[in-house]
């Protein structure tokens, strides 16, 4: 069996993930699950789609959902993409759970500028 991998900016989507691109892409349909929106929160920028529908869709279920356990990857998310809100949300999660989020190997490989936010 032949496999294709998958990717969206730097991210591997799930197959259920990419299911819920195709659905949206091509009925509209913008029931996405919280755990696919990590993955389709940048799709619009790196799909060129003319509007901003999809990433507005996933940034109300990301910040619904935002967890210690995935802050880290929204906030790498929310910074790919020039999300300020989004990022600021994650960044002021960060700052109220850190000694829950500095021990994540996630937070370890942050990158230097994300962390110089983090420590502002």
């Amino acid at each position: 069996q032949d496999t294709v991998g998958i990717k969206i900016g730097d991210l591997e989507p799930t197959p259920e993930a990419f299911g819920s691109l195709m659905n949206y892409i091509y009925f509209n349909d913008t029931d996405i699950p919280a755990e696919d929106s990590l993955y389709l929160f940048t799709a619009d920028k790196f799909y060129g789609f003319t509007n901003n529908q999809l990433q507005a869709y996933c940034k109300k279920s990301l910040e619904t959902n935002i967890k210690t356990s995935n802050v880290i990857e929204i906030l790498k998310a929310a910074d790919q993409v020039s999300s300020e809100d989004m990022k600021c949300h994650a960044l002021r999660m960060i700052a109220e759970n850190f000694t829950v989020v500095q021990p994540l190997q996630a937070f370890r490989l942050l990158s230097h500028s994300l962390l110089l936010e983090v420590t502002d």
